[in-house]
């Protein structure tokens, strides 16, 4: 089954059972898979396997930490070295794995009719006065056209961009995937109260969604309210909310739980987390995590490391059914990737939408790349795109990891 790209549907260690998993994690040349909520691996030739190592969860938690509690698989191919020997040799985490592609980075405009227009003015008041008479044309515009048009505006005014996104929370008071992409939006400009009041608005009317307390609890730590966000945290892992299940994003969560007690442990009261969430040993050389405002929404995001070899995930019906159904059953869109001593060099991160969306409410991807992920030297980068425009496969991203 592994080999194969399938992950077994209940997991099993010396300390968990059918009713209290505590999922296995696999190394794959550097790159952590997750065995919960039946997360997609990729096909591995066995003729290019090197090594198989299962590590038992005493030995695992020393390197890997909680993620490893269960037990880890570790597994190293042939041409981890990416020497220029081992060029010749076959090489592939999927069929077909050779990445020959040339994609171009993303632009941070979307292509509007409304963008076209503005992209006409030479000064800001002339821009505005284009804008203008734009909405007054139009009538009624959908949240669409304050989303682009706040990020047109960046260029000439912020304070003007982030009253045009002000109008979103208007207009979408209670809608809940614009609320979010409006919260997404504040926090790419780090208006992090902004964001915690529109987080807190979507906790009023949708209280059923996963989703809803994961965003919340980052928001209380962005904002500074460890313990606000840690009491959430707890309640997440602890599976505490009657209606939802929590427990195809636990690994997440623990890390969120780590993270905290990493840099703000004499400020909150952790006396009652487990031994192993408690250890002062927790780091990642990187930690990318994604979120987007529409479980429904089908996209595939391909990671490509120094040697040219790839792994795909997928948010889709047809190729991750399991994993895109726990999602919008439970109401949560999100999904973390971390890199971990695996090969240096330049890695890729690109991203394709399945289908355009053509709606006036827009899906909106969120991605924050992490590195040096809990240890002093950490540094992040948040970035917000439209799904809508990446039907054709994008970079968002070129890490240099050393």
């Amino acid at each position: 089954d592994l080999l194969n790209g399938r992950t077994a549907k209940t997991s099993y260690s010396r300390d968990a059972s059918i009713f209290n998993r505590a999922g296995y994690i696999y190394d794959i040349d550097g790159m952590i898979f997750s065995s919960e909520a039946g997360i997609q691996l990729p096909f591995i030739d066995p003729q290019i396997i090197e090594s198989v190592t299962i590590l038992n969860s005493l030995s695992a938690t020393h390197k890997y930490g909680t993620l490893g509690r269960a037990g880890v698989i570790v597994i190293r191919t042939k041409n981890i070295g990416y020497d220029e020997a081992a060029v010749e040799k076959p090489k592939a985490l999927v069929e077909g794995n050779n990445y020959s592609e040339s994609v171009e980075l993303i632009e941070g405009s979307h292509n509007s009719e409304l963008g076209g227009m503005l992209k006409q003015a030479e000064s800001f008041s002339q821009a505005k006065q284009i804008f203008s008479e734009y909405i007054a044309q139009t009538g009624s515009p959908g949240v669409d056209v304050y989303f682009n048009a706040s990020d047109y505006f960046r260029r000439w005014n912020m304070e003007f961009a982030i009253e045009l996104l002000d109008v979103v929370g208007d207009l979408a008071y209670n809608n809940t995937k614009a609320l979010r992409g409006l919260a997404y939006k504040y926090e790419e400009l780090g208006k992090l109260k902004k964001a915690k009041e529109v987080f807190q608005r979507i906790a009023i009317i949708s209280p059923l969604e996963a989703q809803t307390y994961v965003d919340l609890a980052r928001s209380y730590k962005n904002s500074g309210d460890y313990q606000e966000a840690l009491d959430l945290f707890k309640m997440i892992m602890m599976n505490q909310k009657e209606g939802i299940d929590f427990t195809g994003i636990r690994n997440s969560i623990e890390n969120e739980i780590q993270h905290i007690l990493a840099f703000h442990r004499t400020k909150v009261k952790y006396d009652d987390l487990p031994m192993d969430l408690r250890t002062a040993n927790f780091k990642y050389d990187v930690r990318v995590f994604c979120e987007w405002n529409d479980p429904y929404a089908e996209f595939e995001i391909q990671f490509v490391n120094p040697g040219k070899r790839y792994f795909t995930w997928r948010n889709s019906k047809l190729n991750n059914t399991q994993r895109m159904l726990d999602g919008v059953t439970n109401g949560y869109a999100m999904e973390e990737f971390i890199i971990d001593d695996a090969a240096q060099g330049e890695w890729i991160i690109n991203l394709k939408a399945k289908e355009e969306d053509t709606g006036i409410n827009p899906t909106f991807f969120k991605y924050t790349v992490y590195t040096d992920y809990g240890l002093p030297t950490e540094t992040s980068e948040t970035r917000v795109i439209q799904l809508a425009n990446q039907t054709q496969k994008v970079t968002l991203d070129r890490l240099r990891y050393e």
